[in-house]
């Protein structure tokens, strides 16, 4: 009786097209995911499975590593770069992949904020002033320094007294004049403490 014996490349062969069955790096698999809130250059992801890296640029919604990875290999996505101005995190970044492509990696980016800081001076005493930076609204009953809602860095910001919602409300606190100096800007990579409230 003859006995029959199946090549050995045969088997390799069979084992290549067979993704799901067989383990090892076939370089046929994407990692992907979902990126929200990137506004800056420079972010940088890493894939710690295997080193390699991929570059995501400015109002990037999405990424996709250049470098492929096989089956039943683990991948650890992390942050090897931060872009300027913005911290970013990675969730469902880490696991080991099976026959499909992983596109479930999440990088969530928000902005590095700083303090906006407003000196007051001049303000008589029971006198009421209010400030405004876009839609943050402020009240001040004494002098010295008022903090307002921190500004994310590269963003504008525009500090003025508040004249109120109706036509003729006083934009004067008690009769004074209330003068705002350095109140419009982009906030820089650091707390801004420049911003000053004058009132005479």
């Amino acid at each position: 009786m003859k006995r029959f014996t199946r090549p050995a490349g045969l088997a390799l062969t069979a084992c290549a097209l067979l993704l799901s069955g067989c383990g090892g790096g076939d370089g046929s698999l994407y990692i992907s995911g979902n990126v929200y809130g990137l506004y800056r250059d420079g972010l940088v992801l890493v894939n710690k499975g295997n080193n390699s890296t991929q570059a995501v640029s400015a109002a990037s919604q999405s990424f996709v590593f250049s470098t492929l990875v096989g089956n039943d290999e683990s991948f650890d996505i992390q942050v090897q770069t931060q872009p300027s101005g913005e911290t970013c995190t990675v969730q469902n970044g880490k696991g080991r992949t099976g026959a499909y492509s992983i596109s479930s990696v999440i990088v969530t980016c928000v902005g590095v904020t700083h303090a906006l800081n407003v000196n007051v001076s001049g303000l008589a005493a029971g006198a009421t002033l209010e400030l405004v930076n876009g839609s943050d609204k402020v009240t001040v009953t004494q002098n010295g320094v008022k903090a307002m809602t921190p500004v994310a860095e590269g963003f504008p910001y525009a500090v003025l007294v508040y004249t109120g919602p109706y036509v003729g409300t006083p934009a004067t606190p008690n009769g004074q004049t209330c003068t705002v100096t350095g109140g419009v800007g982009t906030m820089p990579t650091a707390d801004l403490n420049s911003v000053n409230v004058t009132c005479q």
